[in-house]
C-alpha cells in the first residue's frame, strides 16, 4: 500500500510517501511562502494550495492508496465543506483568546475540569479556546458555539 502523508506545520509543508510493502520512504518539505510578516495567523487557502502542490509533486506518477493529513502545534482554521477558508489559520502563538482564557481561569472548577480531561491548562494556544473566542467575536460563526459548549 502506498501512503501519502501531508503535514502543515508552522513554517512549512511536508509530504512523505511511504510504501508499506517495501518500507521505502520519500520525504519532501518546502517552506511556506507567506504574504505577511504576521506570524500568528496565516491565509488558509494559500497554505492549503501550497501543501497540495507539494503532495502532487511527491506522488507524481505513483498510485496512492491512502492520504493522511496532519498539523503541528495547536493551530486552528475553519473551512467550508469544499475546503475554502472561513478564517485565517490561527497558529499556536495566536493570542486572540487571551482575554477569554483569563476570564475562564477565574473559574477554578472549570479550570480543574479542563485540566483533568485534557492534561492542558486553560490557555489561548489551544484550539478549543480559539473556537470559543471566534464564537464570541464573530456572529456569522455562532453556529459553532453549540459544539463548543459540549467540549
Amino acid at each position: 500500500m502506498i501512503v501519502l502523508a501531508l503535514e502543515a506545520s508552522t513554517t512549512s509543508a511536508k509530504a512523505m510517501l511511504f510504501d508499506t510493502d517495501t518500507g521505502s520512504i520519500t520525504v519532501r518539505d518546502r517552506r511556506f511562502e507567506v504574504d505577511s510578516a504576521e506570524s500568528t495567523s496565516r491565509d488558509g487557502d494559500a497554505l492549503y494550495t501550497q501543501l497540495m502542490a507539494l503532495g502532487r509533486e511527491a506522488a507524481a506518477g505513483v498510485e496512492v492508496d491512502l492520504i493522511v493529513l496532519s498539523g503541528t502545534w495547536h493551530g486552528l482554521g475553519l473551512f467550508t465543506p469544499d475546503l475554502r477558508a472561513v478564517t485565517p489559520i490561527m497558529e499556536w502563538s495566536y493570542t486572540g483568546a487571551q482575554d477569554l482564557c483569563a476570564r475562564l481561569r477565574k473559574d477554578q472548577e472549570l479550570t480543574w475540569w479542563f485540566y483533568e480531561r485534557t492534561g492542558c491548562m486553560v490557555n489561548a494556544a489551544y484550539p478549543v479556546f480559539k473556537l470559543m473566542h471566534l464564537a464570541e467575536q464573530a456572529p456569522r460563526l455562532q453556529g459553532w458555539s453549540r459544539w463548543i459548549r459540549r467540549v
